[in-house]
């Protein structure tokens, strides 16, 4: 399955539903300022559910759009290395969009979202092509049929 990046603009949005992460498999990397001292408790507990997932990146030194061009840095890094990856970006700031456009161009799955609750992942499947989905249907009938099975007391009905 191909990675999905969230990168965060921590200045710019301190996102809700964060929870809606640890249902896919993210990897989330959360750029806060130098003057970025607290993160509230709801979003902290949120992100530490992912566990390993999640990482922070401090700015070291304050600047106009300092924080704009460590997630352009962080983009190109992580899709030179993972080029078939998909990234999220978190922010409000319309400024990422030409960067956007640009990197599509290029083909990099990117897109810009001012919160998670908007962003759209698609399930990729690792089965043959040949599995259709009326077989994997099928099949999990078939395997809930068998744990019924397993799971109800003999009846007089048997013999």
């Amino acid at each position: 399955m191909n990675t999905n990046y969230v990168l965060i603009d921590f200045e710019n949005v301190q996102p809700k539903h964060v929870d809606r992460l640890k249902d896919w498999e993210f990897r989330v990397l959360v750029l806060v300022g130098p003057q970025q001292t607290k993160i509230p408790i709801e979003i902290a507990s949120a992100l530490q559910s992912l566990g390993s997932g999640v990482e922070y990146i401090k700015l070291e030194k304050a600047g106009k759009n300092a924080l704009d061009f460590h997630i352009a840095y962080y983009l190109g890094v992580l899709s030179h290395h993972d080029p078939d990856a998909h990234f999220h970006i978190i922010s409000k700031d319309t400024g990422f969009d030409p960067l956007v456009q640009h990197l599509k161009g290029k083909k990099v799955s990117v897109k810009r979202y001012a919160g998670i609750a908007e962003i759209t992942v698609r399930r990729q499947s690792h089965e043959p092509a040949g599995n259709t989905q009326i077989e994997r249907v099928v099949k999990d009938l078939s395997r809930r049929h068998s744990e019924l099975a397993l799971e109800l007391p003999p009846t007089h009905l048997e013999a």
